[in-house]
């Protein structure tokens, strides 16, 4: 009994991580879009602006939790949660870093050290993107002949992160010189969202 138990159990992990970076990545959706809120200008952000990136989180997380737990070894279905994660982590990181660094600088901690994850986020997922391209339906390439376009869009977001966090000053001069409109924000941006921290 324990010597089958053991294959069973090999085969079920997958799923249970595929739908759990799944879970994790819709459930995000809920803080991002509370600290989108704090920090708009204009308060709670317009649903049509956020409804594409939420249905494309979704989406991407659902589709390929579904792929993954079934096929665990075909690589579409890992990269599909790859770009669910890295759109989460990029809406999830720019509200707190602008928070952190216009609305109330110095007022939460690692708000500087996160500029290069909020950039580079976007482009990581648009390379797990471009690899669904490239693997879908086989999860092989199309022919050898694409192994330099394999090859440049793997390398791409790896030198964008990498670029970023040597980058001394990440933050662009016309984000960190523009003059926010701090008088027309709501009242509740002001104090932070995070208790303990001020």
């Amino acid at each position: 009994m324990s010597l089958a138990a053991g294959p069973a159990t090999g085969r079920r992990w997958p799923a249970v991580l595929a739908w759990a970076v799944a879970c994790v990545t819709v459930a995000s959706l809920a803080p991002a879009y509370r600290l989108l809120s704090l920090v708009g200008a204009e308060g709670s952000p317009e649903i049509a602006a956020t409804a594409p990136v939420a249905l494309a989180v979704v989406s991407a997380a659902a589709v390929g939790a579904l792929v993954a737990s079934r096929r665990p070894r075909h690589p579409v279905g890992w990269l599909l949660l790859g770009v669910g994660l890295a759109v989460v982590v990029s809406v999830l990181s720019e509200p707190y870093v602008k928070y952190g660094l216009l609305v109330r600088p110095g007022s939460v901690p690692g708000a500087r050290s996160l500029v290069p994850l909020l950039y580079s986020t976007w482009l990581v997922g648009l390379g797990c993107a471009g690899f669904v391209l490239l693997l879908t339906p086989t999860g092989s390439l199309p022919s050898p002949r694409w192994r330099w376009w394999a090859r440049v869009t793997a390398a791409a977001p790896v030198l964008v992160v990498l670029g970023f966090a040597v980058q001394p000053d990440p933050m662009p001069r016309s984000t960190s010189a523009t003059p926010w409109p701090f008088r027309r924000w709501p009242p509740g941006c002001w104090s932070p969202p995070w208790p303990g921290l001020s």
